[in-house]
């Protein structure tokens, strides 16, 4: 790399230079911090802000490129400034996803593989972010295990505003010429202003709303784009005398105080990226207005130096490799990252980064002739686009297919009470239930969900029911429309979870209908303080919860099954819960509790067990967790009967994660659909004698 002219102007505090080295240095800054935070989230755990440091330099590098252009040509050629960019960036980026294939197919467990190969295709046509963001909010997904290309959520981001940046400021130079005959300059400029004022106002109200949703989201990061660029329209800084260089100067470390300060006092629970983010952005943007400096008490000339300068001039490639590395590891060490291994990390990213920077960015990017030209760019993309997506399309392809047919074979074995098949194996006294066969598969368990009811019509209907933005649910699972007993579950998830193996269990003559109120992470059971709570999960539970009693007044069901999750669970006391069942009963209704299944330790689940069992028997074998159940003392202190599933999935407290060929949780903790389809004979006696009961007293 060769060393960039520097010149000192009379004026102090000023450089000339063919290149920015102070923003080199705040895109090693920006790196390392999210290297760091990666690597070791508690030391630095508003290390994620390096990214919003490289969408400004982005904003504003990009920005006074396409004026540059504007003002030579009074437009810009969009299909050259694409083809630029997708030299600079596709090679490495295409590179590194081709190896994270490759790292899926052999080094990441089979219960992650669908997921990496959903978000390697995603992140091949960069659009991964919004995968990201949707998975965010869906509680089904929420707790996705962290992905190869995970990051790739910001490079996405980064090319959506390649893709538009250049039609706004050709738009806004049109309006400049042909309606408002003024200078482009200003039309792009209130352009620019327009959109950091829109899309900051947005981020600051989704963010509020929805946090999970607005972080990955581009609408929400627009404005830190836009930050830059109206760096650009303002007048160079210029320190004419010592005084104002010594200001200026002085600034720049508020400035760089700001932004490590964000990194250390930000965290996951951070309002992000509302409002609270102007602070590191700001500080970034009047770091590239203040310029370069020579002054070396100056924040910039310590970014001069030849080791941050390499990071800078690799940063890219950095944040490439940097996260395949640290989420590949624990799975070949077969331990978690300790603090030698996070610096070996390090060197060998720093590694492949001088490597790609130098043997696939450089010759790409400084390409002369016909590769220089723009249609090999282009075929280049839509040919490196194509081979990554047919490899997951037909890959993914074929997994469903095996799914299919292995998904018929369980539903027959699911149909058969008197089989050796998930909770039968118990029931009927089989031998060795805790053996895996062949009907453990591990893709099919990460999907075996609630939703759709087996053999069940009409499924559960997921429906907008106010608070539209809140993932409530009424479910209508009737069987037999002439059924003479009402049951309705309430609960959240757990509840989701079992409702569907309720409403089997009530398909029979003389059975029962089945509905369910349930939102998901949401009992309808809380004690609130609205002014503690905040955020949308936590406002969209208090409207649910209001709205949701006098709904289940009116509905009159002979029965209220409560499910829910008990454990881990601060919001739920025993006190609400009794209030809440005294309130049914006060109304005619009947009440049964479900014991809250056990959960598995933190960090485990029932995919991952199932394909660890074959080589390590008691992988799937878990201690039956102790602590105090709200619900439980809730259902005692009102003669509340309990339905328990303890004496199946647990012997001698010691509890199993897979019992009759079947995975009991699809994550840690939610019943596996066909494992609670399994309950059915278990909650057909114990939801029937409470029914016939109530039948019985009425009758006296």
């Amino acid at each position: 790399m060769s060393t960039p002219v520097r010149q000192n102007c009379a004026v102090p505090g000023i450089v000339i230079s063919d290149k920015r080295l102070d923003i080199q240095g705040l895109r090693a800054l920006a790196v390392a911090l999210v290297v760091i935070f990666h690597l070791w989230p508690k030391t630095l755990p508003g290390g994620f802000i390096g990214v919003d440091i490289f969408f400004v330099i982005s904003g504003y590098l990009i920005t006074a490129h396409l004026l540059r252009e504007v003002d030579r040509t009074g437009t810009v050629s969009v299909t050259r400034f694409w083809a630029r960019r997708i030299r600079r960036l596709l090679p490495a980026s295409f590179l590194v996803v081709a190896v994270c294939v490759l790292l899926a197919f052999t080094v990441m467990p089979r219960a992650v593989l669908t997921q990496n190969l959903q978000e390697i295709a995603a992140s091949a046509g960069y659009f991964v972010n919004w995968l990201l963001a949707f998975n965010a909010v869906d509680y089904l997904a929420a707790d996705n295990a962290d992905s190869l290309v995970q990051h790739y959520w910001s490079l996405s981001v980064e090319e959506q505003f390649y893709l538009v940046w250049p039609l706004l400021i050709i738009a806004a130079g049109f309006l400049a010429a042909k309606v408002f005959k003024t200078n482009r300059r200003v039309v792009i400029g209130i352009a620019l202003g327009l959109v950091f004022a829109a899309s900051l106002a947005y981020s600051i109200v989704e963010t509020h709303l929805n946090q999970p949703f607005a972080y990955f989201i581009t609408p929400t990061r627009a404005w830190e784009f836009a930050a830059g660029g109206l760096i650009v329209f303002l007048p160079v800084l210029v320190a004419r005398t010592r005084a104002v260089q010594v200001i200026r100067i002085s600034a720049s470390w508020v400035a760089v105080a700001l932004i490590i300060a964000s990194a250390f006092l930000l965290d996951a629970e951070s309002p992000f990226p509302g409002s609270i983010a102007l602070v590191p952005v700001l500080g970034v943007a009047y770091l590239i207005w203040s310029g370069d400096e020579d002054a070396v008490w100056s924040p910039q000339f310590v970014s001069h130096s030849g080791p941050i300068q390499l990071i800078g001039d690799t940063s890219y490639a950095i944040y490439l490799w940097h996260w395949p590395l640290i989420i590949v590891t624990p799975y070949v060490l077969h331990h978690g990252i300790g603090f030698g291994t996070g610096v070996a990390i390090v060197i060998a990213t720093v590694i492949l980064s001088i490597a790609t920077k130098y043997l696939v960015e450089d010759p790409v990017r400084l390409a002369t002739g016909t590769l220089s030209k723009r249609w090999p760019a282009y075929s280049f993309m839509a040919s490196g686009m194509l081979v990554l997506f047919g490899v997951t399309a037909v890959t993914g392809g074929l997994q469903v297919a095996q799914l299919r047919s292995f998904t018929e074979r369980i539903e027959a074995l699911a149909a058969d009470p008197s089989s050796c098949f998930g909770a039968y194996a118990i029931l009927n006294g089989c031998d060795d239930p805790y053996v895996p066969t062949d009907t453990v598969d591990v893709e099919y368990a990460i999907g075996d969900k609630w939703l759709v009811v087996r053999q069940q019509d009409p499924p559960c209907t997921l429906t907008a029911w106010p608070p539209a933005n809140s993932q409530s649910a009424i479910c209508a699972l009737a069987t037999d429309e002439n059924a003479a007993d009402t049951v309705l579950v309430v609960g959240d998830s757990h509840a989701q979870a079992i409702t569907p193996a309720i409403a089997l269990a009530g398909a029979h003559p003389g059975g029962w209908q089945t509905l369910g109120f349930i939102m998901p992470g949401c009992s309808g059971f809380s004690s609130y303080d609205l002014k503690a709570s905040h955020g949308s999960k936590s406002w969209s539970c208090i409207a649910w919860t209001e709205q949701l009693w006098p709904a289940i007044i009116d509905a009159e069901p002979d029965l209220v099954v409560i499910a829910l999750r008990t454990m881990h669970n601060w919001r739920i006391t025993s006190e609400s819960l009794t209030e809440r069942i005294e309130l049914l009963e006060r109304n005619d209704i009947d009440v049964v509790a479900i014991d809250d299944p056990p959960e598995m330790p933190e960090g485990r689940s029932g995919p991952q067990c199932a394909e660890a069992v074959t080589v390590a028997p008691d992988a799937c074998e878990f201690p039956a967790p102790e602590f105090d159940d709200p619900l439980l003392a809730a259902a005692a202190a009102t003669d509340t009967p309990v339905i328990s599933f303890d004496d199946i999935i647990c012997r001698d407290s010691e509890c199993h994660a897979l019992i009759g060929g079947v995975v009991v949780y699809f994550d840690g903790h939610h019943l596996s659909q066909t494992f609670a389809a399994t309950l059915a004979p278990r909650l057909t006696e114990e939801i029937g004698a409470r029914l016939a009961s109530r039948r019985q007293t009425a009758a006296w």
